[in-house]
């Protein structure tokens, strides 16, 4: 027989052993990373030995560390750079960090407390921004040992700001009709109807929309898109037209008010022009309503210019979104203010479709767009109805400016400007260069060339030839070609092939200052240029590299020309001096205190030019013309004029003005002027379209091809540009490098991602009701690290997605306790997105961000120097009272367990 001797289990070991765990995880010492192997004596007399910065003997000076702030150059020293980053210790790196950061915190604070003038605000703005770019490029080359340092913020899933928004293939007009639904629409009364043009991938149909037989009275909503259906069926075609009501909803979702549009549902296969039989051109003019911080880009349409005076048929202003900045306030809440960011149209062209195009300069984000800069470009492509079809940003980095825009015969769009970024990754030249961008139609970015000197350049012009090959006009402080400079600044002009290569440049100046300020294509796929040479305005044809006896040139005298127009032998010219005279051919007589405008026509003859007309628009104030063109024998001319404008009086403080001039002489046809904003409006540019006056508007249809849907690229829906990057690990691992790619979507996006994160988490392409968005979610237990890409290169701050870690806490029935094994994180919270100190309060939110900031440092010292241990024990005391709920969960549940073993015998018999 077997005899079964029972096993003495003593509890209390268990017991100890549970309680030891409980103590352990009060401390949080499952948080603690493996590679702190200093003791805590060793780290003690480390921290005792060490002068720190922020222990100091008496309180800073607070404004002369902010005037000192304030001075360019790098805020950590070269020298201090290179040592603290070859430093073994964590302390060097951390130190510099500090200083770093307490003298932004000193300059925005010294303006919060009203110690340094508001007269700072924006160079403080800029120094702060430069400053906080600069801490986090040198905690991102510095190699950390007791913690993952973070200039962001630390989230627990990553969400896009820029939603790209799916383009679905239907569109509604603009209200048409307001009243009963039943009425006819009154301003169909009298059409005779228009024509359809659907083309196919199996062909072309014509749907003729004839209205004649359908009386005035019953030309309602139903019984016209009945008529439109009808014949839609009939040619075999998918698209059906519909209506519904506009405006406003209640709160059950109804639309308020009884105005009335237009629907059309299309679908992928199918591509829809409008035309009708009868049409006239439309005159399309872009500038600026209001002014300063209030002024927002302004276009209109105008019609019947063969009229005794034309007619404004649309006008729209385009408004960048509100800058929103967090402050707070005395009783220590936080309240968000909005700023309006200023918007102005730069200039404007029209392709042959009828659709116009607008250069805007912004300084806030555009809808979804996030502007990465102070200020930014964007070309904008609205359909003849005034509809907007997409926007485009250019997505600088630094300083931009735009400058010029001209659509090619084959749809190409081209910009041009200066900047002192890097718009593409073989960018060529220094310090302020010049660069064109060109689109297609659908809005993609084809290509950028942005080639300079070791020296200023700018592109101040742009015109297409029509074999699509492209002039560029502008000015350079160093040398293009093998020519040396010849004075401050020469004059360039330079032909590229289409596919953007260089033909050939010819730069030409004087001892001063030179330079190109516009161009036109003369008959024969010549370029004419105008610019300033030797401070005279001169226009000039430009046949190749080097000049010859066929090459033109004519010199106006003392006066600026803005705007080249070329149509049968003759080239019109737009511009403003302060002389009030003209004589032999030239400006000339007294200079006055205010600007006139003036507009002329120059007869080209061989190697010959002769003014045949020269009209000035003046008055007792300043008048500018910034635009001229030529269309089937008129010259339109805009400007902006104080007062008056040639014959018509501005009816605010600045107006912007449209006039029509007799080709034959250059005398007043017409004149108009439009308000804006406080009395305020300017005109940059106008463009003509030959077919844009026609009976179309009155069903909100567009002349030409109705465009529908839209890329969703990443690269051309947000400001991101292709090379963008960013850094990705997990649990403090190695970062793997994001790169956009042409062609690159959210989705293709979420593919790289997933590759990098292997299983440690998902990234995901959602649609939501305002688009799609790009979204980064860890496993649970995984922390995952968003580093942003070098500057002027980073996609995080272009698609709006935020620098930090990105951390999802263990569940509290989670009986693992694991723990990422990487360094404790600090995350400083530092951000450069909507930074404002032009009040008090707003310079008081940014000094709060800095002074968080450096108790991030501080903590991060404390984890170099102190035992992580107590370190963890005393930030959760003093963030939160006492242990987690976490904490508090685990201990329950060991505490509980304890309870059931304790409360049988202490052994087993």
């Amino acid at each position: 027989m077997v005899t079964f001797t029972p096993v003495q289990i003593d509890f209390s070991l268990i017991a100890s052993a549970m309680n030891a765990r409980i103590n352990q995880s009060l401390v949080g010492t499952t948080n603690v990373s493996t590679t702190n192997t200093l003791s805590a004596q060793a780290k003690a007399e480390i921290a005792a030995s060490q002068e720190l910065p922020w222990r100091l003997d008496e309180e800073p000076d607070l404004k002369k560390l902010a005037l000192s702030a304030l001075k360019s150059g790098d805020l950590i020293s070269a020298s201090t750079r290179r040592a603290a980053l070859k430093a073994d210790e964590d302390t060097p790196k951390l130190f510099a960090a500090y200083d770093a950061l307490a003298s932004l915190q000193a300059l925005a604070a010294t303006l919060a407390d009203g110690d340094l003038s508001s007269a700072y605000a924006d160079r403080a703005k800029k120094r702060i921004i430069e400053g906080i770019n600069e801490i986090t490029s040198f905690l991102g080359e510095a190699d950390l040992k007791a913690v993952t340092m973070l200039s962001g913020e630390r989230l627990s899933k990553a969400v896009s700001e820029t939603a790209i928004k799916r383009q679905g293939y239907e569109i509604t007009t603009d209200a048409l009709h307001s009243g009963a639904e039943g009425d006819p629409v009154a301003q169909w009364a009298g059409v005779d109807g228009f024509t359809i043009t659907i083309d196919r991938p199996d062909g072309q149909v014509t749907a003729d929309i004839d209205l004649s037989g359908l009386a005035d009275a019953d030309r309602t909503l139903e019984n016209v898109t009945d008529l439109i259906n009808t014949e839609l069926e009939s040619v075999g075609a998918i698209t059906r037209f519909s209506y519904n009501k506009v405006g406003e909803k209640d709160d059950n979702g109804y639309v308020i008010g009884d105005d009335w549009a237009l629907k059309i549902t299309s679908s992928s296969t199918e591509t829809l022009s409008f035309s009708t039989a009868t049409d006239g051109p439309a005159l399309y003019m872009v500038g600026a309503s209001g002014e300063g911080d209030y002024q927002s880009a302004q276009i209109s349409k105008w019609t019947g210019l063969t009229d005794a005076a034309p007619t404004r048929s649309s006008a729209q202003v385009y408004a960048a979104n509100d800058i929103e900045t967090e402050i707070e306030t005395e009783d220590g809440e936080t309240k968000t203010t909005k700023t309006p960011a200023p918007t102005q149209f730069l200039a404007s062209a029209t392709d042959a479709d009828g659709a116009v195009y607008a250069l805007i300069e912004t300084e806030g984000d555009l809808d979804q767009q996030i502007m990465r800069g102070e200020k930014d470009i964007a070309l904008v492509k609205y359909d003849s109805t005034g509809r907007e079809i997409w926007t485009r940003m250019i997505g600088a980095t630094d300083e931009i400016n735009g400058a010029a825009l001209a659509v090619s015969a084959d749809g190409r769009i081209a910009i041009g400007g200066s900047t002192k970024g890097d718009l593409s990754s073989d960018a060529i030249g220094s310090g302020e260069s010049g660069f064109v961008t060109i689109y297609d139609s659908r809005g993609v970015e084809i290509m950028t060339r942005q080639q300079g000197s070791s020296f200023d350049d700018e592109v101040t012009s742009l015109a297409f030839d029509t074999d699509g090959s492209l002039f560029v006009g502008g000015k350079t402080k160093g040398t293009l070609d093998s020519n040396a400079l010849a004075g401050g600044a020469d004059a360039y002009v330079e032909k590229l092939d289409t596919n953007g290569d260089r033909l050939w440049i010819n730069q030409f100046g004087t001892a001063n200052d030179d330079g190109v300020t516009a161009l036109t294509i003369d008959g024969a796929g010549g370029v004419i240029a105008a610019g300033i040479e030797d401070g005279q305005a001169v226009v000039r044809s430009v046949s190749g590299a080097d000049f010859t006896g066929t090459d033109f040139s004519y010199t106006l005298g003392s006066a600026r020309i803005t705007s080249l127009a070329y149509d049968a032998g003759s080239v019109y010219a737009a511009g403003e001096t302060r002389m009030d005279g003209f004589s032999a051919g030239q400006v000339s007589g007294t200079e006055q205190t205010h600007i006139d405008a003036f507009a002329m026509r120059l007869d080209i003859s061989g190697a010959t030019a002769t003014d045949a007309w020269y009209q000035t628009m003046g008055g007792a104030d300043d008048q500018t013309a910034s635009s001229i063109l030529v269309d089937n024998g008129q010259v339109y001319l805009a400007g902006t004029g104080e007062t008056t404008f040639g014959a018509t009086a501005s009816e605010g403080d600045r107006n912007a003005f449209l006039l029509s001039l007799d080709i034959s002489d250059g005398s007043q046809n017409w004149a108009t002027n439009m308000a804006g904003r406080g009395g305020v409006s300017s005109a940059a540019s106008i463009a003509i379209s030959a077919s844009g006056d026609n009976s179309l508007a009155a069903f909100g249809l567009p002349t030409g091809k109705l465009q529908l849907g839209d890329v969703s690229y990443v690269s051309d829906r947000t400001s991101a540009r292709i090379g963008d990057h960013f850094y990705i690990s997990v649990d403090g691992g190695r970062e793997k490098k994001i790169t956009l790619e042409e062609g690159d979507s959210y989705r293709s996006l979420t593919f790289k991602i997933n590759a990098a994160l292997l299983l440690n988490g998902q990234a995901t392409a959602r649609s939501g009701s305002d688009g799609q968005t790009l979204r980064i979610e860890p496993k649970e237990g995984v922390q995952i690290n968003l580093v942003a890409g070098k500057d002027g290169a980073d996609l995080l701050s272009a698609i709006g997605l935020p620098e930090g870690a990105v951390y999802n806490a263990p569940s509290l029935l989670d009986d693992k306790e694991s723990s990422s094994d990487a360094p404790p994180l600090v995350a400083l919270g530092l951000s450069t997105k909507n930074i404002s100190l032009g009040t008090e309060d707003e310079a008081k939110s940014v000094a709060d961000m800095l002074d968080a900031a450096m108790r991030g440092i501080r903590k991060a010292y404390r984890y170099a120097v102190e035992d992580p241990t107590l370190t963890s024990l005393t930030d959760t005391k003093q963030t939160t009272g006492g242990v987690s709920a976490y904490q508090t969960a685990q201990l329950a549940n060991l505490q509980a367990g304890l309870a059931r073993l304790q409360g049988g015998s202490s052994s087993y018999a």
